[in-house]
């Protein structure tokens, strides 16, 4: 587990770095972002702890040599060179590339095999708090509470939203030392502001840092395109543009990557766009999902796909309805939701045997039979309120996993005996933040939970105590 997030942790930051420093010199920049991934690959079979152990100590000092000790310089009418950005002492850009080339010895991303999804979680004692993010709270923007946060599919990063349009990537800690007795405190290592209101945002699905062209998470927010960013320089990949018939712009609802890659769903109102990810722009396929059409109809608020290879995909809509369809648009089934109110979240097991639904306002999680399409249990947890609140399941559908509306973490085992069971009250309730739960998300490798709390807190001139914000994002171990 050490190594390889240190590994993942030390490539990611050497490129960051590069790219702050050479800044607008676009083929510095380029170069030395291929000078690091060549001396990733050249150490790809390093071997020995000693060994790897002093490889990641060269390439932390080379990134400090490039953090501290490159000066741009500009060419100016006199002859002379103006500073442009870095500090102390001044080396040209050759002499810059070349140290990179030969001293940034670094170890491959694949010198540790990627884990296998074994976690073990244990929930019949209290999770041990072990990091703690609060950069939320220090915000210019009192009410900048979070709304939700995903591991990437490697497990290297945490993906969270916040009320103030910024997506913010959290690097998995190191416990190669065990667990801290105390809190740590979790910095942030990107940020990216989106233009407006964010309604949804994923990861890519063939997420992995040992491959730079993978790394990268897709947004959609007010009055924008879906935007594709990346996940290590925090720069704007491509834009995937929907438009009406005025020709002006129209925000995506909801936005979900096809397993394999090649395709980003985007859910609109009574319309469904597929955008080929390799060609931005504004082709795409559309499926229309309109009453008209015999469909479920409203604006397309959640989605998810089935991973089991059955070509599956679920969408999820505001007027409480869910179909399935094949991941070409054409219709299989409908569900005869009994939520009371728009769909907010979906999530297939792994093997695509059942669905979990949620909606807002809805006190309970639908776990649905796909083979009798007939809701199979339903889990009650503490919602009442209109915004998103996120569940989980585990990697191998032990646990389910949801945030409530008064701070408190639920938590349901999912084996056979229990799913047969009436009781849908939570076996498990845990007491995590003083605020709203808003998002938990299980990673796929250890027995790691994250949650984030916070929520919008409207003052009322008829109540005169003042209520308890908390906008925090917590890393707890469970196991």
């Amino acid at each position: 587990m050490s190594s390889r997030l240190q590994v993942l942790k030390s490539y990611r930051n050497l490129l960051r770095t590069a790219a702050n420093v050479f800044g607008e010199d676009v083929f510095t920049a380029t170069q030395a972002k291929q000078a690091i991934r060549q001396e990733f690959e050249a150490n790809r079979n390093a071997e020995g702890t000693e060994h790897l152990n002093s490889l990641l100590d060269v390439a932390v000092k080379t990134e400090q040599v490039l953090r501290n000790g490159v000066v741009q310089g500009r060419l100016n009418s006199r002859g002379n060179y103006d500073r442009t950005q870095g500090h102390n002492q001044v080396y040209e850009m050759s002499t810059a590339m070349e140290a990179l080339a030969t001293t940034a010895e670094s170890i491959s991303i694949e010198t540790v095999p990627p884990a296998q999804p074994t976690p073990h979680y244990d929930f019949q004692r209290p999770p041990h708090l072990v990091y703690t993010a609060d950069e939320f709270s220090s915000s210019k923007d009192a009410s900048c509470y979070l709304k939700g946060c995903k591991w990437a599919p490697d497990g290297s990063c945490l993906l969270t939203n916040s009320a103030d349009s910024v997506l913010r990537l959290f690097d998995a800690p190191d416990f190669s030392t065990g667990l801290p007795p105390s809190p740590l405190p979790w910095k942030s290592a990107l940020r990216v502001k989106e233009v407006d209101l964010v309604y949804d945002y994923c990861w890519y699905s063939k997420m992995s840092s040992s491959d730079p062209a993978t790394a990268c998470f897709v947004t959609t927010s007010k009055t924008a395109p879906v935007h594709l960013w990346d996940a290590f320089l925090g720069t704007h990949r491509a834009s995937y543009i929907a438009k009406d018939n005025s020709d002006s712009v129209v925000a995506a609802n909801s936005v979900a990557v096809n397993p394999e890659g090649t395709m980003i769903y985007a859910g609109y109102s009574n319309t469904v766009r597929i955008f080929d990810i390799a060609y931005p722009g504004e082709e795409c396929a559309m499926v229309d999902v309109s009453k008209k059409e015999g469909r479920q109809g409203g604006i397309i608020s959640s989605m998810a796909f089935d991973v089991s290879g059955t070509d599956m995909v679920a969408f999820g809509s505001y007027s409480r309805s869910i179909s399935l369809c094949s991941c070409d648009g054409d219709l299989i089934s409908t569900l005869e939701t009994t939520h009371s109110n728009g769909i907010t979240q979906l999530h297939f097991s792994p093997d695509g045997r059942r669905l979990y639904s949620a909606a807002r306002m809805d006190q309970r999680i639908l776990c649905w039979d796909l083979r009798t399409r007939k809701v199979l249990r339903d889990f009650r947890r503490e919602s009442g309120t209109n915004q998103r609140l996120y569940f989980d399941v585990d990697p191998l559908e032990r646990w389910l996993c949801s945030g409530t509306r008064n701070g408190k973490l639920s938590v349901w085992p999912l084996k056979e005996r229990e799913m047969a069971k009436e009781n849908s009250a939570p076996s498990f309730e845990f007491d995590v933040h003083s605020d709203m739960v808003n998002g938990v998300s299980f990673h796929l490798q250890w027995s790691l939970l994250a949650s984030a709390s916070g929520q919008r807190h409207v003052p009322s001139p008829f109540v005169a105590e003042s209520t308890v914000s908390e906008n925090i994002l917590k890393l707890w171990y469970v196991g």
